[in-house]
């Protein structure tokens, strides 16, 4: 993807451009979570006036394919605002290619810590697995581009290392498919868990046909988990 030629019209502070940042990592974010890290009040008394600011310029608001979720991303100004911000890419882009799905993997993935995380533990997302380079990932995250979770959680503590897998499915997927899913996270040691939540329990039945089967014995203690 080439990059764009758009420009944003006026410079952003170093507040802004963290903002680009977390959208970009994230791809989208509700109203709240970004008012809730970037604009508190009493600093900002109307964050929506602040963000509604940015349209046209570097955000866009965008509604999920339920029409029921609101959402802001970046746009192409806002992405070209990164600049130097950004690690040197393998693809250029920024755009989330289904909300739904990653409004759960935000929820799930960052959850409680979108104001930083404790002490030893470091996220991966899926956006950064997909647009940078794989020479590029942390040393806990497997160097290839066989396979995309929907991120990584690392948890070190001391000489204590966990690495977890983040798999979101919404829909049934073939069996050939999950049996590829599956011989990835088998010939990673470095992963130590596989997490997936399914929106339904088929979901998880076909996994753990999959994973039942003798010559593709998966992580032991994978979990699988539907709503």
């Amino acid at each position: 993807m080439a990059k764009s030629k758009a420009r944003i019209s006026t410079t952003p502070t170093l507040r802004d451009e963290e903002m680009f940042h977390f959208l970009w990592k994230w791809k989208l974010a509700t109203f709240k979570t970004l008012a809730r890290i970037f604009l508190p009040r009493p600093v900002c008394p109307w964050p929506i006036n602040v963000l509604a600011s940015f349209v046209g310029l570097a955000l866009r608001q965008r509604i999920d394919e339920s029409g029921r979720n609101r959402i802001w991303t970046l746009d192409s100004k806002g992405f070209v605002a990164l600049g130097n911000r950004l690690p040197e890419l393998e693809e250029y882009g920024f755009a989330s290619e289904n909300i739904e799905h990653d409004l759960i993997v935000n929820a799930l993935h960052l959850g409680e810590w979108a104001e930083g995380c404790p002490e030893g533990v470091e996220l991966f997302t899926e956006q950064q697995l997909r647009r940078m380079k794989a020479e590029m990932y942390p040393a806990w995250v497997p160097r290839t581009k066989n396979h995309r979770p929907d991120g990584y959680w690392h948890f070190a503590h001391g000489e204590h290392h966990l690495t977890i897998a983040i798999e979101v499915e919404l829909s049934t997927k073939s069996k050939d498919r999950y049996e590829s899913i599956v011989k990835f996270y088998d010939h990673y040691d470095m992963i130590d868990f596989v997490l997936l939540v399914g929106s339904n329990p088929k979901i998880s039945s076909s996994y753990t046909q999959v994973c039942i089967r003798p010559e593709l014995l998966p992580k032991s203690c994978a979990q699988f988990f539907s709503p």
